[in-house]
Protein backbone atom coordinates (compact mmCIF):
# COMPACT_ATOMS: atom_id res chain seq x y z
CA UNK A 1 0.00 0.00 0.00
CA UNK A 2 1.28 3.47 -0.89
CA UNK A 3 1.74 5.52 2.30
CA UNK A 4 -0.47 8.57 2.76
CA UNK A 5 2.50 10.95 2.76
CA UNK A 6 3.61 9.60 -0.65
CA UNK A 7 0.12 10.05 -2.12
CA UNK A 8 -0.04 13.63 -0.84
CA UNK A 9 3.53 14.33 -2.00
CA UNK A 10 2.72 13.10 -5.53
CA UNK A 11 -0.43 15.24 -5.58
CA UNK A 12 1.52 18.28 -4.37
CA UNK A 13 4.32 17.86 -6.92
CA UNK A 14 2.23 17.08 -10.02
CA UNK A 15 0.95 20.62 -10.78
CA UNK A 16 4.32 22.16 -9.89
CA UNK A 17 6.13 19.90 -12.36
CA UNK A 18 3.42 20.35 -15.00
CA UNK A 19 3.71 24.14 -14.78
CA UNK A 20 7.52 24.07 -14.46
CA UNK A 21 7.42 26.50 -11.56
CA UNK A 22 8.82 26.88 -8.05
CA UNK A 23 6.92 26.29 -4.80
CA UNK A 24 4.65 28.89 -3.28
CA UNK A 25 5.51 29.55 0.40
CA UNK A 26 2.57 27.38 1.54
CA UNK A 27 3.55 24.55 -0.82
CA UNK A 28 7.15 24.65 0.38
CA UNK A 29 6.02 24.43 4.02
CA UNK A 30 3.82 21.42 3.24
CA UNK A 31 6.59 19.79 1.16
CA UNK A 32 8.98 20.04 4.10
CA UNK A 33 6.41 18.57 6.49
CA UNK A 34 5.81 15.62 4.16
CA UNK A 35 9.55 15.01 3.93
CA UNK A 36 9.73 14.88 7.71
CA UNK A 37 7.24 12.01 7.51
CA UNK A 38 9.33 10.38 4.77
CA UNK A 39 12.50 10.59 6.87
CA UNK A 40 10.67 9.14 9.87
CA UNK A 41 9.34 6.27 7.74
CA UNK A 42 12.91 5.54 6.57
CA UNK A 43 14.17 5.68 10.17
CA UNK A 44 16.53 8.55 9.32
CA UNK A 45 17.27 10.37 12.57
CA UNK A 46 19.64 13.04 11.26
CA UNK A 47 17.45 16.02 10.45
CA UNK A 48 18.73 17.97 7.42
CA UNK A 49 19.49 21.66 7.80
CA UNK A 50 16.67 22.74 5.50
CA UNK A 51 14.16 21.04 7.83
CA UNK A 52 15.65 22.08 11.16
CA UNK A 53 13.58 25.27 11.28
CA UNK A 54 10.41 23.16 11.15
CA UNK A 55 11.48 21.60 14.45
CA UNK A 56 12.83 24.80 15.99
CA UNK A 57 16.30 23.26 16.14
CA UNK A 58 19.76 24.30 15.08
CA UNK A 59 22.12 22.18 13.02
CA UNK A 60 25.45 23.61 11.94
CA UNK A 61 26.94 22.51 8.63
CA UNK A 62 30.09 20.53 9.39
CA UNK A 63 32.95 19.50 7.15
CA UNK A 64 33.04 15.84 6.12
CA UNK A 65 36.54 14.78 5.16
CA UNK A 66 38.07 17.81 3.43
CA UNK A 67 34.91 19.03 1.72
CA UNK A 68 31.96 21.03 3.07
CA UNK A 69 28.80 19.07 3.71
CA UNK A 70 26.93 20.58 0.77
CA UNK A 71 29.69 19.56 -1.66
CA UNK A 72 29.69 16.02 -0.28
CA UNK A 73 25.92 15.84 -0.65
CA UNK A 74 26.12 17.07 -4.26
CA UNK A 75 28.82 14.55 -5.13
CA UNK A 76 26.80 11.67 -3.69
CA UNK A 77 23.66 12.92 -5.44
CA UNK A 78 25.35 12.92 -8.86
CA UNK A 79 27.11 9.60 -8.14
CA UNK A 80 23.74 8.07 -7.27
CA UNK A 81 22.37 9.09 -10.67
CA UNK A 82 25.46 7.76 -12.45
CA UNK A 83 25.74 4.38 -10.70
CA UNK A 84 22.06 3.44 -10.94
CA UNK A 85 21.88 4.64 -14.55
CA UNK A 86 24.93 2.46 -15.32
CA UNK A 87 23.70 -0.71 -13.60
CA UNK A 88 20.30 -0.39 -15.30
CA UNK A 89 21.89 -0.34 -18.75
CA UNK A 90 22.52 3.34 -19.39
CA UNK A 91 25.77 5.15 -19.96
CA UNK A 92 26.99 8.39 -18.45
CA UNK A 93 29.34 10.86 -20.14
CA UNK A 94 30.41 12.51 -16.89
CA UNK A 95 29.38 13.79 -13.50
CA UNK A 96 30.40 17.23 -12.32
CA UNK A 97 30.30 19.45 -9.23
CA UNK A 98 30.83 23.19 -9.73
CA UNK A 99 32.32 25.40 -7.01
CA UNK A 100 32.73 29.14 -6.58
CA UNK A 101 36.02 30.90 -5.84
CA UNK A 102 35.65 30.16 -2.11
CA UNK A 103 35.02 26.45 -2.67
CA UNK A 104 31.29 26.69 -1.98
CA UNK A 105 28.82 24.62 -3.97
CA UNK A 106 27.34 26.20 -7.09
CA UNK A 107 25.68 23.11 -8.59
CA UNK A 108 26.05 19.58 -9.85
CA UNK A 109 25.40 17.70 -13.09
CA UNK A 110 25.09 14.14 -14.32
CA UNK A 111 25.32 14.06 -18.12
CA UNK A 112 24.01 10.80 -19.63
CA UNK A 113 24.97 9.56 -23.08
CA UNK A 114 21.29 8.97 -23.89
CA UNK A 115 18.18 10.27 -22.08
CA UNK A 116 18.22 8.98 -18.51
CA UNK A 117 15.82 6.27 -17.36
CA UNK A 118 13.43 6.87 -14.49
CA UNK A 119 15.45 4.81 -12.00
CA UNK A 120 18.65 6.72 -12.70
CA UNK A 121 16.74 10.00 -12.48
CA UNK A 122 15.29 9.14 -9.06
CA UNK A 123 18.45 7.66 -7.57
CA UNK A 124 20.23 10.91 -6.70
CA UNK A 125 17.95 11.90 -3.84
CA UNK A 126 17.84 8.36 -2.44
CA UNK A 127 21.65 8.20 -2.48
CA UNK A 128 21.89 11.34 -0.36
CA UNK A 129 19.28 9.98 2.09
CA UNK A 130 20.95 6.57 2.33
CA UNK A 131 24.38 8.10 2.87
CA UNK A 132 22.82 10.37 5.55
CA UNK A 133 24.57 13.41 4.09
CA UNK A 134 21.62 15.65 3.35
CA UNK A 135 22.58 19.30 3.50
CA UNK A 136 21.54 22.63 2.14
CA UNK A 137 18.43 24.58 1.28
CA UNK A 138 18.33 23.85 -2.46
CA UNK A 139 17.39 20.19 -2.41
CA UNK A 140 13.84 20.95 -3.50
CA UNK A 141 15.15 22.16 -6.88
CA UNK A 142 17.05 18.88 -7.35
CA UNK A 143 13.94 16.93 -6.35
CA UNK A 144 11.77 18.81 -8.85
CA UNK A 145 14.26 18.26 -11.65
CA UNK A 146 14.74 14.57 -10.81
CA UNK A 147 11.00 13.91 -10.67
CA UNK A 148 10.48 15.75 -13.95
CA UNK A 149 13.20 13.62 -15.58
CA UNK A 150 11.63 10.43 -14.23
CA UNK A 151 8.19 11.39 -15.51
CA UNK A 152 9.65 12.21 -18.93
CA UNK A 153 11.44 8.82 -19.03
CA UNK A 154 8.14 7.04 -18.31
CA UNK A 155 6.39 9.05 -21.03
CA UNK A 156 9.14 8.18 -23.56
CA UNK A 157 8.33 4.50 -23.01
CA UNK A 158 4.70 5.17 -23.82
CA UNK A 159 3.44 4.54 -20.29
CA UNK A 160 1.06 6.70 -18.31
CA UNK A 161 2.51 8.70 -15.43
CA UNK A 162 0.43 7.78 -12.37
CA UNK A 163 1.06 8.03 -8.65
CA UNK A 164 1.29 4.22 -8.50
CA UNK A 165 3.83 4.11 -11.34
CA UNK A 166 5.96 6.80 -9.73
CA UNK A 167 5.77 5.05 -6.37
CA UNK A 168 6.93 1.78 -7.96
CA UNK A 169 9.85 3.61 -9.60
CA UNK A 170 10.74 5.31 -6.29
CA UNK A 171 10.80 1.93 -4.50
CA UNK A 172 12.91 0.32 -7.23
CA UNK A 173 15.34 3.25 -7.23
CA UNK A 174 15.65 3.15 -3.44
CA UNK A 175 16.36 -0.61 -3.49
CA UNK A 176 19.04 -0.17 -6.16
CA UNK A 177 20.65 2.64 -4.17
CA UNK A 178 20.62 0.54 -1.00
CA UNK A 179 22.22 -2.36 -2.88
CA UNK A 180 24.93 -0.22 -4.46
CA UNK A 181 25.52 2.49 -1.82
CA UNK A 182 29.15 1.43 -1.35
CA UNK A 183 29.98 1.89 -5.03
CA UNK A 184 28.01 5.17 -5.08
CA UNK A 185 30.23 6.47 -2.30
CA UNK A 186 33.32 5.19 -4.17
CA UNK A 187 32.28 7.14 -7.27
CA UNK A 188 31.58 10.24 -5.15
CA UNK A 189 35.00 9.97 -3.51
CA UNK A 190 36.64 9.59 -6.92
CA UNK A 191 34.81 12.71 -8.12
CA UNK A 192 35.95 14.68 -5.07
CA UNK A 193 39.54 13.55 -5.67
CA UNK A 194 39.72 14.82 -9.25
CA UNK A 195 41.96 17.77 -10.08
CA UNK A 196 41.80 17.79 -13.89
CA UNK A 197 38.44 19.51 -14.40
CA UNK A 198 37.97 23.11 -15.60
CA UNK A 199 38.59 25.86 -13.07
CA UNK A 200 35.98 25.74 -10.35
CA UNK A 201 34.74 22.26 -11.31
CA UNK A 202 35.32 18.66 -10.25
CA UNK A 203 34.67 16.24 -13.12
CA UNK A 204 34.62 12.44 -13.31
CA UNK A 205 34.40 10.99 -16.81
CA UNK A 206 32.08 8.15 -17.78
CA UNK A 207 34.86 5.66 -18.51
CA UNK A 208 36.16 6.01 -14.95
CA UNK A 209 32.63 5.66 -13.54
CA UNK A 210 32.05 2.47 -15.53
CA UNK A 211 35.39 1.05 -14.38
CA UNK A 212 34.54 1.66 -10.71
CA UNK A 213 31.05 0.17 -11.13
CA UNK A 214 32.16 -2.90 -13.06
CA UNK A 215 34.95 -3.65 -10.60
CA UNK A 216 32.47 -3.56 -7.71
CA UNK A 217 29.72 -5.65 -9.31
CA UNK A 218 29.37 -9.39 -8.88
CA UNK A 219 29.47 -11.52 -12.02
CA UNK A 220 25.68 -11.89 -11.79
CA UNK A 221 25.10 -8.14 -11.48
CA UNK A 222 27.55 -7.42 -14.29
CA UNK A 223 25.69 -9.85 -16.57
CA UNK A 224 22.40 -8.19 -15.61
CA UNK A 225 23.84 -4.78 -16.46
CA UNK A 226 24.93 -6.00 -19.90
CA UNK A 227 21.47 -7.50 -20.56
CA UNK A 228 19.83 -4.22 -19.56
CA UNK A 229 22.21 -2.32 -21.82
CA UNK A 230 21.27 -4.57 -24.76
CA UNK A 231 17.54 -4.04 -24.09
CA UNK A 232 17.91 -0.28 -23.95
CA UNK A 233 19.95 -0.28 -27.17
CA UNK A 234 17.34 -2.34 -29.03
Amino acid sequence: MIPDWQVELDALMAPIIAADRDFTPAERTRWRALHLQRLAALDIHEIPEWLSAELGGQQAATAIDRWPRRVQAAAIHEAGHAVVETVTGGRVQRIQVDLDEAGRLKGGHCVPSVPMGELGALAGGWAVVRAKRIAGDGIHEDSLEDLAQAREAIRREGRGVSGARMHKAQVEAELLVARHIAVIESVANALLSTTDGPAGSLVLEGARIEAIVEEALSAEDRAGMLRARARRAA
